[in-house]
């Protein structure tokens, strides 16, 4: 109920694509043509490289509802699998809690305060409360289904068979890709898990033949994987050098994702402007947004729902980001030490189980999101951050643990002082996190609230315009436009839409010269030239500035803005302007059915 937005909530920022703009959901598509199209249920000629099925399967029986134009039930599979996973979370920790000697009562508390504090982190608002979190949602259940499939699998009693664990695990891990490629940290994660959680009675021959086999087992679901992706989803690999640093040819990461075919992504670097910068401050830049997320995730202050520049910009290595890095490798060094510790031992406390497969869960979840091995399209969003706050909450037990034998010792007013503390920190997530939902009550509360940043993003301005701008007040989109190409003045997209603004007011002059620019900037963006070349149109501006439009035209031959201007020039009397099917989709507008 923290999460729940209201039914009139209306759809925000990517939901637009992934519901409204998504074919699959609104032609007459078979319920297994989700694997044939990316996770925006567009063919493989259009892709931008997210194959994601089990989102669209699960939203499939669902698009009836999309006629009363609100999100609101697709949201409930968000909070139901937020649920399986904390439910899944609070089984995992009573399983480690059953194998100590502390009493019940203790261990029951331990269950219900670490699964309340995974429910209701703040952290988790985008993921649980967006429609397009789901994705990251699934890929934290499936995650936690493996945690508790291993715990059960290495109890003392042997509840389950070793071919029925690795199976098992193996079938969450492909499960877990089907819905986010970044499942592929599982086949790191869980042999390490495996080791550190086996029991004392398990030798070490055992243990090592029960790491080897979910170690296999992760091989051959990635192999599947790629081999079921490769013959439904055909589409053109993404350059290895557009993600990642270094010589394209060798590497293992290099070489790895050359044979894993990872469909084309775009490259924006406003969306993450590490796409432009050198491997040092990449790893700056990285080790500093890790910093800022771990003290995100325990201390959510603020929603932050989007790190487009300049909200993240290019750092170089100072106090900051070096601690940040140091960090990181104390959480590396954590969870191998407890692996190995072991290893060498034959057990591992409760303390050292808890604290070391919280290291590496959350390290294993991180890494895949952090732009530190991997660029990605984005750095926007706490959404990425499902799967370590997962890794977190087994972080937080073990201080609490650490803690209990000094809290014993204290007075009866003391125990009770620390008790109110632990319950205020609860409260204070819960409270952060209802505040934090309140802002995806409707699209004009979620960009206004990511516009509020220091600084904000362009995107966030842009987008708030366009969001206030469909509601008829166009001089409050003219400022958040004109404020969007004040923070990001060589954006394409910044410059269309703040001449879209002025040609939406009459004033044709003013809009030309952002016309110009966006559309020399960005000669292939078909949607950004259609839109304003169908302004032009309407407002009577073509005449005007044909001669200059086919002088860029010209000097960009072969482009979408050279052949939708030849478009105009021969067919634009006939067809009203650009032909209806390269217009852009309408603010809540529905996709084609052509």
């Amino acid at each position: 109920m923290v999460f729940l937005r209201p039914p009139s909530t209306n759809f925000i920022f990517d939901e637009q694509e992934a519901l409204l703009g998504n074919p699959y959901l609104h032609e007459s598509s078979a319920f297994l043509d989700a694997l044939k199209v990316d996770f925006w249920g567009r063919a493989p000629a259009r892709t931008i490289g997210s194959y994601r099925p089990l989102p669209n399967l699960l939203w499939w029986p669902l698009r009836a509802t999309l006629k009363w134009n609100t999100p609101w039930f697709f949201c409930w599979l968000n909070l139901l699998f937020h649920a399986g996973a904390a439910t899944l979370l609070a089984l995992s920790v009573e399983k480690i809690a059953q194998r100590t000697r502390y009493e019940a009562r203790f261990g029951r508390l331990l269950v219900w305060g670490l699964g309340f504090w995974f429910v209701l982190n703040a952290c988790s608002t985008e993921a649980v409360c967006s429609a397009v979190g789901l994705a990251d949602i699934l890929l934290g259940f499936f995650t936690a289904a493996q945690l508790f499939v291993l715990l059960t699998w290495t109890e003392q009693a042997g509840k389950l068979g070793d071919v029925a664990a690795v199976g098992l695990c193996g079938a969450a891990m492909y499960l877990g890709l089907l819905s986010k490629e970044t499942m592929l940290a599982s086949i790191v994660w869980i042999p390490l898990a495996t080791i550190l959680c086996a029991p004392r009675a398990w030798k070490r021959d055992r243990v090592f033949m029960s790491a080897v086999g979910t170690l296999v087992a992760g091989v051959a679901v990635i192999l599947g994987f790629v081999h079921m992706r490769v013959r439904f989803f055909p589409a053109e690999a993404t350059e290895i050098s557009s993600f990642v640093r270094g010589d394209p040819s060798g590497g293992a990461f290099a070489v790895f994702f050359e044979w894993f075919r990872q469909p084309k992504m775009p490259v924006d670097p406003l969306n993450n402007p590490l796409l432009g910068a050198s491997t040092s401050d990449q790893w700056a830049t990285g080790c500093r947004l890790f910093l800022e997320q771990l003290v995100q995730i325990f201390f959510p202050w603020g929603l932050c729902a989007d790190h487009s520049f300049p909200r993240t910009r290019v750092a170089s290595w100072g106090a900051f980001e070096v601690t940040g890095a140091l960090t990181l490798l104390g959480l590396v060094g954590l969870g191998l030490e407890g692996v190995r510790r072991r290893w060498v031992r034959g057990a591992s406390t409760i303390r050292w189980t808890f604290g070391a497969g919280g290291a590496l869960l959350f390290i294993c979840g991180y890494l895949p999101i952090s732009n530190l091995l991997v660029l990605l399209p984005s750095v926007r969003g706490d959404r990425l951050l499902y799967v370590p706050v997962l890794g977190a909450a087994f972080l937080l037990a073990a201080p609490i643990l650490g803690l209990r034998a000094q809290v014993e010792q204290l007075s009866q007013r003391g125990r009770r002082v620390v008790q109110a503390l632990l319950l205020a920190y609860l409260c204070f997530h819960g409270l952060s996190a209802r505040l934090h939902a309140l802002n995806y009550n409707s699209d004009i509360a979620f960009w206004r609230a990511t516009s509020r940043g220091n600084p904000a993003s362009a995107k966030s301005h842009l987008n708030l315009g366009v969001m206030v701008g469909a509601r008829g007040d166009e001089r409050a989109r003219l400022r958040h436009s004109l404020e969007a190409v004040r923070l990001a003045p060589e954006w394409p997209m910044g410059q269309v839409y703040l001449g879209d603004v002025y040609c939406r007011l009459g004033d044709i002059e003013s809009a030309w010269p952002h016309y110009a620019k966006g559309f020399s900037d960005s000669p292939n963006s078909r949607t950004l030239i259609a839109l304003g070349l169908q302004c032009l149109w309407e407002k009577e501006g073509f005449k005007a500035h044909r001669s200059a439009l086919l002088n860029l035209a010209a000097a960009h031959p072969d482009t979408w803005l050279d052949y939708l201007v030849t478009e105009l020039v021969v067919h634009g009397h006939k067809h009203g302007g650009v032909p209806k099917k390269y217009r852009p989709r309408k603010y809540n507008g529905r996709a084609s059915l052509k």
